[in-house]
């Protein structure tokens, strides 16, 4: 299981009457369990014992259209 995190940002009032920015954070868990075990893998290399000279995060989510 994986947890997406969602940061909004509303600034419509502070670009109209100069209030504060409005930030929510809104999180998502998703079955991704290839993905789960490519992030994983350092953690299991390490505790296997092997040395370790990587490291893997999420850059970014992107939504695919159906064409």
């Amino acid at each position: 299981m994986l947890r997406i995190m969602v940061k909004t940002c509303n600034f419509g009032d502070a670009a109209n009457i100069g209030a504060q920015v409005v930030s929510k954070v809104k999180s998502f868990d998703v079955e991704a369990p290839e993905l789960e075990a490519h992030l994983a893998e350092y953690e299991t290399a390490k505790e296997s014992g092997k040395s370790v000279w990587f490291n893997r995060e999420v850059l970014g989510v992107e939504i695919l259209s159906p064409k």
